[in-house]
C-alpha cells in the first residue's frame, strides 16, 4: 500500500495512504500534494462539508477510558455544543468523570446569535456544570470553526495540566474533530517527541497522542454517541438540515391557548394552558416551522407532512413520547428538544405538551445564555 512517508492525519491518526480508498488514512496522492494540513478524505470531508458516517466510541471502551484517564489524575478537556448543548454535555460521562479536573471548551460560539453575552453562557454553562457535580477548572467559549479564543485553549492546558495528560473528550456532533485539526493546525510542538498514534489495551479504538510540553500529552479519544439527541434517530441528510451551519436568526411566534409550532415530521410543540405568550424559537434555517391549532393538527399531517410540504421529514421516526410540561415560575425559561430546538419564553403558569421522537430527551431548564 503506498504510503506518504508514514505522515498520519490530523484529524484521526491513521497513516495516510494513496492506494486503497476503502481502507482507512486513505486520501488522494494529488490531493495530498497540494494540501497544506495532513487530512485523510474522510477527516476532511468532515472539517469542509461537515460530512461523517457518525461512528462513535462504544460505551465500554469509553468507560475504561476514563476510568483508567481518572486513576493517574489526567485532566479532561470536555468539548459541548454550544447550540446543542443537552445533548453533548452527557449524563454518563459527567457521572464517570465527576471529581476529576475538568476543562469546558464550549464550542460553535458562530452559530449562536451575536446579541448573546459570553459572559452569561459562561455562568450557564458553570451552573450546569456546577449541578452535575463537575470540578470546572475554566470555561472556554470557542469558535472552532471562526478559530475564536483558540489561544486559551493552550493557555489553560498550560496552566492547569503541568504535569498531567489531557484527555479531549467530546460528542462527534460537538465539532470535537474540527477543533482538533484546527489546534493541531496552530500548534507548534516544541518537544523531540512525534505525534503518535495506538490502540488503546485490550480495544481496536485508535487514540491519537499529541506532545505539548516536555512532560505532558494530549490524547484524542474518538466520539461519544449522543445517546438521547435526535441526531441518532434521522437520516443523514436530516441530520444536516437540523444542524446550522451559520449564526441561527430566533424566530418569535405570537401564542394563544390551543396553538401548537410543527417541525417538520421531526417534533411538535402544544400549547395547552396559559395567557398568550410570545415564544421565541432558536433553530436551524433549514427547519420548517408550522404555526396551528392543534385542533387541526390531522389536516395539517394529511396536506404538509404526508404529502412532504414542509421539512424536513424522516422516515426513520419510529413513534412519539409526549412530556408535559407545568410551568410554576416567572422567569425566562427553555423547553429543549435535544439535538433539534430549544424555545424560550416567559413563564406565567403556561402548560406545554411536547412531542419527540422517543429516546430523544426533552428538558426544562432556566433560559440559558440570556439575560
Amino acid at each position: 500500500m503506498a504510503k506518504s512517508k508514514d505522515k498520519i492525519c490530523l484529524g484521526c491518526g491513521e497513516t495516510l495512504q494513496f492506494s486503497n480508498p476503502k481502507a482507512p488514512g486513505y486520501i488522494p496522492e494529488e490531493v495530498y500534494k497540494r494540501n497544506k494540513v495532513d487530512l485523510c478524505r474522510r477527516c476532511f470531508r468532515l472539517q469542509h462539508y461537515n460530512e461523517d458516517k457518525m461512528e462513535f466510541m462504544p460505551a465500554d471502551t469509553l468507560t475504561k477510558i476514563l476510568y483508567d484517564a481518572k486513576k493517574k489524575k489526567a485532566v479532561f478537556a470536555y468539548i459541548v455544543d454550544l447550540f446543542n448543548f443537552e445533548a453533548t454535555f452527557d449524563r454518563n460521562v459527567n457521572d464517570t468523570i465527576r471529581g476529576s479536573t475538568v476543562i469546558l471548551i464550549a464550542n460553535k460560539r458562530d452559530i449562536l446569535c451575536k446579541s448573546f453575552n459570553d459572559n452569561k453562557i459562561k455562568e450557564y454553562i458553570v451552573k450546569r456544570a456546577y449541578e452535575a457535580g463537575l470540578e470546572v477548572m475554566d470555561v472556554i467559549i470557542v469558535s472552532a470553526k471562526k478559530n475564536y479564543n483558540f489561544d486559551e485553549i493552550f493557555t489553560s492546558f498550560k496552566k492547569y495540566a503541568t504535569g498531567k495528560d489531557i484527555y479531549v473528550i467530546g460528542a462527534t456532533s460537538s465539532g470535537k474533530s474540527t477543533l482538533i485539526n484546527k489546534f493541531l493546525k496552530n500548534y507548534t510542538n516544541s518537544t523531540n517527541r512525534p505525534i503518535t498514534t495506538s490502540c488503546y489495551p485490550g480495544t481496536t479504538t485508535k487514540l491519537l497522542c499529541v506532545p505539548v510540553f516536555e512532560n505532558e500529552n494530549i490524547y484524542d479519544t474518538p466520539g461519544i454517541e449522543s445517546k438521547h439527541s435526535i441526531i441518532l434517530h434521522v437520516e443523514k441528510e436530516v441530520i444536516k438540515a437540523i444542524t446550522p451551519k451559520k449564526e441561527i436568526k430566533p424566530i418569535t411566534f405570537q401564542m394563544r391557548k390551543g396553538n401548537m409550532l410543527v417541525f417538520g415530521n421531526l417534533a411538535r410543540i402544544e400549547f395547552i394552558e396559559g395567557p398568550r405568550t410570545g415564544i421565541t424559537v432558536f433553530v436551524s434555517p433549514e427547519v420548517d416551522i408550522h404555526r396551528g391549532k392543534i385542533a387541526n393538527f390531522e389536516a395539517i399531517k394529511k396536506n404538509l407532512i404526508d404529502k412532504r410540504r414542509i421539512k424536513p421529514i424522516s422516515k426513520m421516526i419510529n413513534g412519539y413520547e409526549i412530556h408535559t410540561i407545568k410551568e410554576d415560575k416567572e422567569t425566562k425559561q427553555d423547553i429543549i428538544i435535544a439535538g433539534l430546538c430549544w424555545v424560550s419564553y416567559k413563564g406565567n403558569g403556561q402548560v406545554f405538551k411536547v412531542y419527540a421522537p422517543k429516546g430523544v430527551t426533552v428538558a426544562h431548564y432556566d433560559a440559558k445564555f440570556q439575560g
